[in-house]
């Protein structure tokens, strides 16, 4: 098994124990090979064929197709609901789970059909490796661009999950810095996990002089921003360099040099309602289950659990489940040992770095290349908007397939990557 930083290019993703794989497929269809693979290994195959695919397809490609692949015709166009029917269709024709069932498309529309099913993962594919966004947009977990990128494994453990090759970035210093061409670096930076490691204690994740040194100086020359799920205060507070840009709550408050500041008005009219909840959570959780700590943000609450007894976290979610269920105006987010109520706005990471890059006039994509570096599942938002026109780094790995184009293996390498940044002839 390769190691996650020998990947160079079109990096492969291995899928283990898959019950289902549903393709949606508009303009081709994998080899017949391919999909035999992953039958052997467990996988029951839809293929759902629309639009042109439907009218133009080959005998002989079908015919080259394994006996037991179900095939599927819906002859026109491939829309939401029609591909929504058609994966519930698939779902209960094989009997299969879908927190075990994957989709593979290559129509974005289809995308949408299957969040609403809750799979286990959705990927898209296309040939074209600057026009992503359209299957981020939609809510894909990961693009790829060859069908052959993806091997299910059906192993004895019996649980669905993944191991993800993404190009370690210091194998691949030629290739990042190529990326750039004569466009010009923003840089931004999640703060847990990545500028300051992860501690038992939140309060305690102090980042160390050396790392906030070598980003102050690479503010000297780049615009910096750190992004965070925490209020805007406290990563102020940890990092305390004027010349950065911060955005707290995920993007829901920013402030920067200059008297920039940005809050959500949407998110303002909510407070209250963050305030009657961050009291009930208090005494249901913070104060019933050991180790469990309630932490209040501006615009979010976070329920930390890493210290608390296992078992802790279905509790945690029946009780946010039970506040919210009935209140449109707020949602679940999830971290490393946090769950989170935050405004149920269209709002997140990645649309608070293209505020940024907009209120700034630093014209992107075509004179400035932004570049993001995170370690969490909320980063990934900042990952996918980045997928055609900028770069997201990975620190680490977390829960879900990454939209990230490099990977850094901890904290202590982002200080090196600081480092290249500050030696490098191109930067």
């Amino acid at each position: 098994m390769k190691k996650m930083n020998d990947c160079k290019d079109d990096c492969s993703v291995k899928l283990f124990n898959v019950s289902a794989v549903i393709l949606v497929m508009h303009d081709s269809i994998p080899s017949g090979e391919l999909l035999t693979e992953w039958e052997e290994n467990g996988a029951h195959i839809t293929l759902v064929l629309g639009g042109g695919l439907s009218a133009k397809r080959s005998t002989r490609e079908i015919r080259d197709l394994p006996k037991k692949v179900r095939v599927v015709d819906i002859k026109d166009e491939i829309k939401r609901n029609k591909v929504s029917a058609r994966i519930k269709e698939a779902i209960m024709h094989t009997d299969a789970e879908a927190k075990r069932t994957i989709l593979l498309t290559d129509h974005p529309a289809a995308v949408a059909g299957g969040r609403r099913k809750g799979l286990y993962t959705i990927i898209g594919l296309t040939l074209d490796k600057e026009n992503l966004r359209p299957f981020y947009d939609e809510g894909a977990n990961l693009v790829i661009h060859n069908p052959e990128q993806l091997e299910i494994i059906e192993n004895s453990e019996n649980k669905t999950g993944f191991i993800q090759e993404i190009p370690g970035l210091f194998k691949n210093k030629t290739s990042f810095e190529s990326r750039f061409g004569k466009k010009k670096p923003v840089f931004f930076f999640d703060y847990d996990g990545t500028l300051a490691s992860i501690v038992k204690d939140p309060e305690k994740a102090y980042i160390t002089d050396t790392m906030r040194n070598k980003l102050a100086d690479l503010a000297k020359n780049h615009r910096v921003s750190v992004v965070s799920g925490r209020d805007k205060s406290d990563i102020e507070d940890f990092v305390q360099l004027e010349e950065v840009i911060y955005a707290g709550s995920h993007g829901f408050r920013i402030t920067g040099p200059d008297g920039l500041y940005m809050e959500q008005e949407n998110a303002e009219k909510l407070l209250p309602g963050l305030d009657e909840m961050e009291e009930e959570l208090r005494i249901v959780l913070e104060q019933k289950i050991e180790g469990v700590q309630v932490e209040r943000k501006y615009f979010a609450i976070a329920i930390h659990y890493r210290n608390a007894p296992p078992g802790t976290y279905k509790k945690i979610v029946q009780e946010v489940n039970r506040l919210i269920s009935d209140d449109p105006d707020f949602k679940k987010g999830r971290g490393k040992k946090i769950l989170e109520i935050k405004p149920a706005l269209d709002w997140h990471k990645g649309k608070a770095l293209e505020w940024i890059m907009n209120h700034l006039d630093l014209s992107f994509p075509d004179e400035s290349m932004p570049v993001y570096i995170g370690d969490d599942v909320t980063d990934e938002d900042a990952f996918r908007a980045l997928a055609d026109d900028g770069i997201g780094i990975l620190v680490g790995k977390h829960s879900q397939l990454s939209a990230a184009k490099y990977h850094l293996d901890d904290v202590e390498q982002v200080e090196e990557f600081l480092e290249f940044l500050l030696n490098s002839d191109r930067f």
